[in-house]
């Protein structure tokens, strides 16, 4: 068989791509539901400053705590998204290992 590195490169770049669109619904579902589990929060300061129980200085300081968690959450799912950019790259790689096994008898 023999070595055709544009060819090998291609189908590194398909392993890798199915990889990851494999997981990309995943991490949009992941990213939706940490905004939408700021919701209620979000709301219940939208409330309370409309109502007068806090003023400018407490909203900006319980925005910030809100965004605070929403940061952590997101710090997940980026730990989660390099897990997937991993198995991406080691999917390429295995292409390419196998296009030189099968190359040289």
């Amino acid at each position: 068989m023999s070595f055709d590195i544009d060819q090998v490169l291609k189908n590194m770049l398909v392993a890798a791509l199915n990889v990851i669109h494999n997981s990309d619904d995943a991490i949009a579902t992941n990213v939706s539901q940490v905004l939408y589990n700021s919701k209620k929060k979000l709301v219940q300061l939208y409330q309370a400053r409309k109502d007068g129980k806090i003023d400018d200085l407490d909203l900006r300081g319980e925005i910030e705590r809100e965004g605070a968690v929403v940061k952590v959450q997101l710090l997940t799912l980026q730990i989660e998204t390099d897990v997937i950019l991993q198995k991406a790259v080691n999917a390429a790689i295995d292409v390419f290992y196998k296009a030189v096994i099968a190359a040289i008898p």
